[in-house]
């Protein structure tokens, strides 16, 4: 459930959309253009919206402050770029080409988390162990833990906000650095008193991979095979330096952008194509 939304994500294998996201985060990373940034980017906040309503835009804005950040800072220490708006005290360039790199490194920035806001509701701890838990147990049990403890930090932290107003900041750092302390104790404790690690462990696999899930992994596979290809043959080529260009055609460019569309828009597809059903059920009620 995600804000009293049941997940149709949630019920398929978890190995599926962690390679569905991982494919769709590193091929963006991996071709580095601004245009796919900002598709992506447009997708993922569609998505956020549908889940979360207007109060997405709580954390875009602080994720938007933290890229106008990139935008301002990357001109500062890079002064590479042929367009030279004019020179720094110190005889540093300011060129147009940086500013270009800054901003797009802050699109990214905001993609890349909305991404994972996403990739975070549908992976819970328990998914964690049961798509890891066979191959490394101790990576899937820290991994799962992380998140777990990351999540309760966040409502420990609004908690002590509520009850102690006006603190100043390390105040609450300390006490969260308490309760993690004491939780890791209380953890360890119940590990033991359960016989971790005292005898050979079981496997735990709740549920199947499914045809559904086979048809979204293969398509991860030929979208990931696309993007390669597209990148090696310089098709579809971005340049900051020394001049910002696109470098491409046009029938490659629909091409790219149509496959990015499609591919990031599945989870919304999926869910969306759920409420309908769910709704032509309850209307027959």
């Amino acid at each position: 459930m995600w804000n009293g939304k049941s997940i149709k994500m949630c019920e398929f294998h978890p190995l599926t959309f962690f390679v569905y996201f991982m494919v769709l985060i590193g091929s963006i990373i991996f071709l580095g253009n601004p245009y796919l940034y900002v598709t992506v980017l447009s997708v993922s906040l569609l998505i956020s919206i549908y889940f979360e309503g207007l109060a997405i835009f709580k954390l875009f804005f602080k994720l938007l402050i933290i890229s106008i950040l990139f935008a301002l800072i990357n001109p500062l220490f890079s002064h590479e770029g042929m367009t030279i708006i004019t020179y720094f005290p110190n005889g540093n360039a300011l060129t147009l080409e940086s500013i270009y790199f800054g901003i797009s490194m802050g699109v990214l920035f905001i993609s890349i988390m909305l991404l994972f806001n996403v990739f975070n509701k549908t992976m819970w701890p328990d998914r964690w162990v049961e798509l890891f838990g066979n191959i490394s147990p101790t990576f899937a049990l820290m991994i799962s833990m992380i998140f777990r403890f990351i999540n309760r930090f966040i409502v420990i932290y609004k908690e002590l906000k509520l009850v102690h107003k006006n603190k100043s900041p390390f105040f609450y750092f300390s006490m969260l650095v308490t309760y993690a302390l004491e939780s890791s104790i209380d953890t360890a404790d119940s590990m033991a008193a359960r016989g971790y690690k005292t005898s050979k462990r079981t496997h735990y696999k709740r549920q199947k991979i499914k045809s559904a899930d086979i048809a979204i992994i293969i398509a991860s596979i030929l979208f990931l095979a696309f993007s390669i290809y597209m990148n090696k043959t310089y098709k579809f080529t971005f340049y900051y330096y020394p001049n910002t260009g696109l470098y491409t055609d046009r029938l490659s460019f629909i091409a790219v952008i149509l496959s990015y569309i499609i591919y990031s828009i599945i989870p919304l597809i999926i869910e969306i194509t759920e409420d309908i059903k769910w709704r032509l059920l309850t209307s027959k009620i």
